[in-house]
C-alpha cells in the first residue's frame, strides 16, 4: 500500500500553475492522511533551480546511493558511520529493553525530572517537554543546558530535591557542561539528603566506555541508559537522548518511533523524484544558499519555538563549514515583505492547535510568497507526528549537505573555543575588573582588535599569530567526540596575549566613542547578518529584549539578526560562527562579575560561563570576524536598559552613514553573490554535489 502511494505521488508531481510563483504540494502528504503536510511557494526562478536539481539528483542515483551508504556524496570520509539514525524500527527495538526501567523510575514519590546536558543531547528533549504534557503518572520534564549561575539557582529552587531524578546526558561523556553540572547537584543533592542517597537521584545517558558511563557506574546511579555511537549528538533526538526522557514524562516512544517509520517511508529508497519528501525540502534549502537565500527564517508556533531551536543546531552546525553553510534565524517577530532582502527563505511552523486557516504567520507568510520570497508552510498533524519532522529535517539536512559540498557529520571548528576555554580555565580567567574598553553608563564597552582593520590595529596582527585551526575531533551534538586532554593549552594562551594586546591597541587608538564605533559595528557588507550572543540569564525579560532588538536592528538594515544565549550557542551555532560565511557581525553581552558559591553560585560554574564567554569571543576575533564586547555592570536590568540607549544612538549614527547595511539596503543582501559560499567555490559546491 505505501509503496502504491509513493508511486502515485510520484505520477502527479506536476509543473507550477502560476507562472511566477510556483506552489509545490505534497502529493504524497495529500495521499496519506496520516503525513504531516509540507507545501513550498517559490519564486519561479528558485522553482527552477529546484526542478534541475532534483532532476540532477534522481540521474545520481542519490536516494538508492544514500540508503546503501554511499560515503562519496558528501566527503568519502567516514560519514557512512554516522547514519545510525535512519532505521526508527532498530531504535524502537532498542528503546523496548528500557521501558520497564523507565516505569520504575518514575514511581518512587518522583514528580520532576532535570535533564543536564548541551546541545543535541537536551535541544530535542527540549522540544518534547514543550510540545507534550507529561502522560498519567509521568515526570514534569526541565532541561538545564548553561552555567550561568542564575539559571542554575534559579532551577535548584524550583525543583525540590525530594521529589527529583536527575539526567545528565552527554554523547562524548566529556562534555565540560554536564561534567560542572552534574558535579554540582550531585553535591546539592549530598547537602540535602547525604552523600548516600545521591546514586538514587542520578541516571545517566550516553554512549558505551565514555567518561560519564565511567562515572555513573562508579557513582552508583539508578540507571545507564546507552546511546548508539553511530548517530551523531544533533540526529539523536529519536535515539535514548530524546526517547528516555519521553519515557520519563510518561509516554510510549515506540509509537512515537512509528511515526518516524512513517516519515521514513517517504524517504526511503523506494521514494524517487518529487515524492521523496526529504530530498525535495533537502534539495530545496541547498539550492537556496546557492542561490543567495542562505538566512532560513523559522516563524513558529509558540509551543514549537524549541523545535526551531532545535533544526537552528541541526543546520547550523551541519552545513556551517568551509566558509559557506545555512544561517537560521529564530525567535524574529515576523514582519511585512519590504522588511527583508533576498537573501531568505522563511519556514511557517504549525502545531496541530494552530488555526485551521492559519493565523499572522500564514497570512504574512502568504504575503511574503506574493512578494517573491520562498515560503515553506509545515503543519504538524498530532504531537506525536512531531517524530516525523524530526526525521524529516535530518534527511533533508544530509541532502544539503551534499548539494553545499560539505560533509553534513563532522563539525571541524567547534573545538577550536573549548581548548581556548580549557586553557583560561588553566590559567585563571582575566579579572572582570581589569578588562579594557570604553566606558558608556553603566557598560563597558570593547571593539576590540576585528574593528581595528577600519582604524588601529588590524585582525590581520591577530591572523598573522593564528596558526590554523586543526581539525581535534568534534564534540558532543556532532560526528565524533573530542578527547578531553589540554588541547594545546600553552598555544592559546600565546595566541591569546596577542589578540588582548591587538585588542586594546585597536581601542586605544580609535578616536570613536562608543555610539560610533557600535554604529560601525551595525554596517555589514551585503549578505551578512548580526549575531547578538548573551551570556545572561535567560529569563522571559532578556528574551523579549533580543526579540525587540532583532526586529528593530532588521527594520533599521533589512539584514538578519539572530540571537542566542551562551553557553548554549557554542554547540548549536558555534560551528557556523567559526566555520560558516564570513559576514556575521557579533555581540557579546555579559555581566561584568558573578557571585561565587556563598549564594548558591558555585565558582567552578561561574568561571566556566566567564571562560567560555572570553574564550568564543577571543576565537572569532582571531578568525577575523567583527566582534563587540558590552560588559554590564552588577545590574542586569540597568544594563538591558543601557544598552537598549547604546544602540539607540548607534542606530541614528548608522543612518547618517547610510544605514546599518551600507547604502543598498534594506535589500541588499538580496542582490550580492551568495553569502554562502566564498568567491570562487559555488563551482566547486556543485561539481561535488552532482559528482
Amino acid at each position: 500500500m505505501m509503496q502504491s502511494l509513493i508511486d502515485r505521488a510520484a505520477r502527479e508531481a506536476g509543473p507550477a500553475p502560476h507562472p511566477r510563483l510556483a506552489p509545490l504540494y505534497s502529493s504524497a502528504s495529500r495521499l496519506a492522511p496520516a503525513l504531516n503536510r509540507l507545501r513550498m511557494v517559490l519564486p519561479q526562478d528558485l522553482h527552477e533551480h529546484l526542478t534541475e536539481r532534483m532532476r540532477r539528483l534522481d540521474g545520481a542515483h542519490w536516494s538508492a546511493r544514500f540508503w546503501r551508504g554511499d560515503a562519496s556524496l558528501w566527503s568519502g570520509g567516514d560519514e557512512a558511520g554516522w547514519l545510525g539514525w535512519t532505521d526508527p524500527a532498530r531504535l524502537a527495538a532498542v528503546a523496548h529493553r528500557w521501558l520497564g526501567l523507565c516505569a520504575r523510575l518514575r514511581s518512587r514519590g518522583r514528580t520532576d525530572a532535570v535533564l543536564l546536558g548541551m546541545g543535541g543531547a537536551s535541544l530535542g528533549a527540549q522540544v518534547l517537554a514543550s510540545v507534550l504534557a507529561p502522560a498519567q503518572g509521568g515526570l514534569r520534564l526541565h532541561v538545564l543546558d548553561s552555567t550561568n549561575p542564575e539559571q542554575v539557582r534559579s532551577l535548584q529552587a524550583r525543583v525540590p530535591v525530594a521529589h527529583c531524578l536527575y539526567l545528565v546526558a552527554s554523547k562524548s561523556g566529556g562534555t565540560l557542561e554536564s561534567t560542572l553540572l552534574a558535579q554540582h547537584f550531585e553535591d546539592h543533592v549530598a547537602r540535602v539528603e547525604g552523600r548516600q542517597r545521591v546514586g538514587q537521584r542520578f541516571c545517566a545517558i550516553t554512549d558505551p566506555g565514555t567518561p560519564l558511563h565511567a562515572r555513573a557506574e562508579a557513582g552508583g546511579y539508578a540507571a545507564v541508559f546507552l546511546g548508539d555511537p553511530r548517530i551523531g549528538g544533533r540526529y539523536s533526538v529519536l535515539s535514548p537522548f530524546g526517547m528516555v526522557p519521553l519515557a520519563l514524562m510518561g509516554h510510549d516512544p515506540i509509537a512515537f518511533l512509528r511515526e518516524a517509520g512513517t516519515m521514513r517511508d517517504f524517504c526511503g529508497p523506494r521514494a524517487h523524484g518529487h515524492a521523496n519528501v526529504g530530498l525535495r525540502l533537502g534539495a530545496l534549502l541547498g539550492e537556496a544558499a546557492l542561490m543567495g537565500r542562505d538566512k532560513i527564517t523559522f516563524w513558529a508556533d509558540e509551543e514549537l519555538a524549541p523545535l526551531a531551536e532545535w533544526l537552528e543546531q541541526l543546520l547550523a552546525e551541519s552545513t556551517g563549514k568551509q566558509g559557506r553553510g545555512l544561517v537560521p534565524v529564530c525567535g524574529e517577530p515576523p514582519g511585512p515583505p519590504c522588511r527583508y532582502g533576498s537573501d531568505r527563505l522563511f519556514v511557517v511552523l504549525q502545531g496541530p492547535g494552530s488555526p485551521a486557516r492559519g493565523d499572522e504567520r500564514t497570512r504574512l507568510g502568504r504575503e511574503l510568497a506574493r512578494a517573491g520570497h520562498p515560503v515553506v508552510h509545515v503543519r504538524i498533524a498530532t504531537p506525536y507526528a512531531l517524530a516525523q519532522e524530526f526525521y524529516r529535517w535530518q534527511y533533508a539536512t544530509a541532502v544539503a549537505g551534499h548539494v553545499l559540498g560539505v560533509n553534513p557529520f563532522d563539525q571541524p571548528d567547534v573545538e577550536a573555543s573549548k581548548q581556548r576555554t580549557r586553557g583560561l580555565l588553566a590559567q585563571g580567567a582575566e579579572p572582570a575588573d581589569r578588562p579594557a574598553g570604553q566606558r558608556w553608563g553603566s557598560l563597558l564597552l570593547d571593539v576590540g582588535a576585528s574593528e581595528a582593520g577600519a582604524g588601529g590595529a588590524g585582525a590581520d596582527d591577530v591572523r598573522a599569530s593564528e596558526p590554523a585551526v586543526s581539525d581535534v575531533g568534534a564534540t558532543d551534538g556532532g560526528a565524533t567526540d573530542g578527547g578531553a586532554g589540554d588541547g594545546g593549552a600553552g598555544d592559546v594562551g600565546t595566541r591569546d596575549a596577542a589578540a588582548r594586546d591587538a585588542g586594546a591597541r585597536g581601542a586605544a587608538d580609535s578616536p570613536a566613542g562608543p555610539e560610533q564605533a557600535l554604529a560601525q559595528w551595525l554596517r555589514r557588507g551585503p549578505g551578512g547578518y548580526h549575531a547578538l550572543l548573551f551570556y545572561l540569564p535567560r529569563t522571559a525579560g532578556t528574551q523579549a529584549w533580543l526579540s525587540r532588538w532583532q526586529q528593530k536592528l532588521r527594520d533599521a538594515g533589512g539584514g538578519a539578526v539572530t540571537a542566542a544565549f551562551g553557553p548554549r550557542y557554542l554547540h548549536s551555532c558555534g560551528q557556523l560562527h567559526k566555520g560558516g560565511p564570513a559576514c556575521g557581525a557579533y555581540l557579546f553581552v555579559r555581566m561584568a562579575a558573578w557571585a561565587d558559591g556563598t549564594d548558591g553560585a558555585p565558582e567552578p560554574l561561574a568561571a566556566c560561563h566567564a571562560a567560555q564567554a572570553e574564550a568564543d569571543l577571543r576565537e572569532l576575533r582571531a578568525r577575523g570576524r567583527a566582534c563587540v564586547s558590552v560588559r554590564f555592570g552588577a545590574s542586569l536590568e540597568q544594563g538591558l536598559q543601557d544598552l537598549s540607549r547604546l544602540l539607540e544612538g548607534a542606530l541614528a549614527q548608522a543612518a547618517g552613514l547610510g544605514g546599518p547595511d551600507g547604502p543598498d539596503r534594506p535589500g541588499s543582501a538580496a542582490r550580492a553573490a551568495p553569502a554562502s559560499l566564498p568567491r570562487g567555490a559555488r563551482g566547486r559546491a556543485e561539481a561535488g554535489a552532482l559528482a
